[in-house]
């Protein structure tokens, strides 16, 4: 009778040991098949995200050449804004000293020409 019980757990103890053994080679060949079915999605997910990196580097790029052109237009509006205020201030200057002048004239003259001008 010993001898019948040990027949039984043996065949159940390798029995089990091969379906664990089915269970993982089952599981292996799902995961490979997974893999398989899931590869050009992440081929794709890879190859969008790259165009999405590309455009997004190009993006950065006519930022910093904008800001570039954005400073020396800024830099030439200030040259020219200097050149004009200096251009008004001669000139404001150049109708102070011709009237000086007119006035120097005048106390110089004699007033007799004064009271033909």
């Amino acid at each position: 009778m010993i001898g019948k019980g040990v027949d039984k757990m043996e065949w159940i103890l390798y029995g089990s040991i091969a379906l664990i053994v089915l269970a993982i080679v089952f599981l292996a060949v799902k995961a490979v098949q997974v893999l398989k079915e899931t590869k050009p999605t992440l081929e794709k997910l890879q190859s969008t995200s790259n165009n999405i990196q590309a455009q997004i580097d190009d993006v950065n790029k006519e930022t910093t050449e904008l800001q570039q052109r954005t400073t020396t237009l800024s830099e030439d509006v200030n040259q020219k804004k200097a050149a004009v205020q200096f251009t008004i201030t001669s000139a404001k200057e150049i109708g102070e000293s011709l009237k000086e002048i007119k006035s120097e004239v005048q106390m110089k003259l004699p007033i007799n020409q004064n009271e033909r001008a």
